[in-house]
């Protein structure tokens, strides 16, 4: 299927860029064809832009109707579709939806922990799988540390009586985490993110 669209549309803003960037990431995971379309876009003509930044010109040659782009992506719905198949492994490995869906209120505080015990056994082995778990802070918590300015406030959360400007003088009450190397399994042509889990029949 070829996705056709006028020259001027090509000349996207750098947030727009950005946007359309992250929906073809997710969606190369998930769309075989639409994969193969991108790759194929990327070795074939490209629109070489006139010397003095007007309206892109078509190199001699080709026609500009014989160019063709993806059609805009909307990058929260492959989010979402990556979000819960991530859910999806945890509830395989380790039956997370089926505990928080769970009534416990019948069960003892003692059945409630061997429960929980598997499913963190299980959610534990999914995340090492599938990706590098580390803390973001090396020093241990409850010590005392000093974040100087120029820190990335996007690794550090305030908390308290937070002043107007670095450095921070506080407590490390949890050293955070992050993963690195994600990476989610391909899914198989027609799979449905939304089902958790299938329904088992035993016969």
């Amino acid at each position: 299927m070829s996705y056709g669209c006028p020259v001027s549309d090509l000349r996207l803003s750098w947030f727009a860029r950005l946007k359309l960037a992250f929906g073809c990431f997710f969606r190369v995971f998930y769309d075989v064809e639409f994969a193969s379309r991108l790759r194929r876009l990327g070795s074939g003509p490209h629109l070489r832009e006139a010397d003095d930044g007007s309206t892109p010109a078509p190199e001699k040659g080709v026609s500009v109707a014989s160019v063709s782009v993806p059609s805009p992506i909307d990058s929260a719905v492959f989010e979402l579709t990556g979000g819960l198949t991530v859910l999806g492994l945890l509830q395989r490995e380790g039956r997370l939806v089926d505990f928080l869906e769970q009534d416990l209120t019948a069960f003892s505080d003692a059945d409630v922990g061997a429960a929980a015990r598997l499913m963190h056994e299980g959610c534990r082995k999914t995340l090492h799988e599938h990706g590098t778990i580390s803390p973001i802070r090396s020093e241990p918590e409850d010590s005392a540390i000093t974040l100087v300015e120029g820190y990335e406030p996007g690794l550090v959360k305030l908390t308290g009586k937070v002043g107007s400007k670095a450095p921070y003088h506080g407590t490390l009450r949890h050293a955070g985490w992050r993963i690195s190397n994600f990476r989610l399994p391909t899914a198989r042509t027609g799979h449905d993110a939304t089902v958790l889990a299938p329904a088992e029949v035993e016969l």
